[in-house]
């Protein structure tokens, strides 16, 4: 069974032009080693860096910083966060990750702290496989995932019972899963 800890966290802000002169700013809870993870990351590059503010100067290296932090920070954070936080960040991901489909990224990459339910080029949890899984409090489920009734962080299963009935189990957290396996 995996072990899950807290860790420190920090807070990002996202901040809303409106128009008509308003704004508004949103916080999202990140672990502090995302946040040192991503300093690093975005400050060091192969040659040294002669730009004193650390910015790029061109839109290739923007471009590179910006899939670098949503690689090493952004998904990173997906595969550790608690469900509550991961709600939260797919209701601003279009000003956290741009265009990306939330279902594709967010919690595919949430589902990735569990690799026997995803697939690396699909998005969602993949439903070819029977899974055995094993919840916070020790209980087991079996079954194939339905990745249409699994959404925003919640597992479906589907499989059958002694007597070959089909059965659902679920819907299941992502925070009450310690462990999945292929059966």
């Amino acid at each position: 069974m995996r072990d899950q800890q807290q860790v420190p966290s920090g807070n990002l802000s996202v901040f809303d032009d409106i128009p008509h002169g308003k704004c508004s700013t949103r916080t999202l809870a990140f672990p502090i080693s995302l946040f040192v993870a991503a300093s690093i990351s975005m400050t060091s590059t192969a040659e040294p860096d002669h730009n004193t503010n650390n910015l790029p100067t061109t839109f290739e290296q923007l471009a590179a910083q910006r899939r670098e932090w949503i690689e090493n920070v952004l998904r990173v954070w997906c595969q550790q966060a608690p469900l509550k936080e991961l709600r939260k960040a797919d209701l601003e991901w279009f000003d956290i990750a741009g265009r990306a489909d939330a279902n594709a990224t967010l919690w595919t990459w949430a589902w990735e702290r569990f690799p026997a339910i995803v697939h690396p080029d699909l998005p969602g949890v993949h439903e070819t496989h029977c899974v055995d899984v094993i919840l916070q409090d020790g209980s087991r489920i079996f079954g194939y995932p339905d990745a249409r009734q699994s959404i925003r962080g919640m597992l479906v299963l589907v499989g059958t019972d002694e007597t070959g009935a089909m059965v659902t189990h679920g819907p299941v957290s992502i925070d009450q899963v310690a462990d999945v396996s292929c059966f």
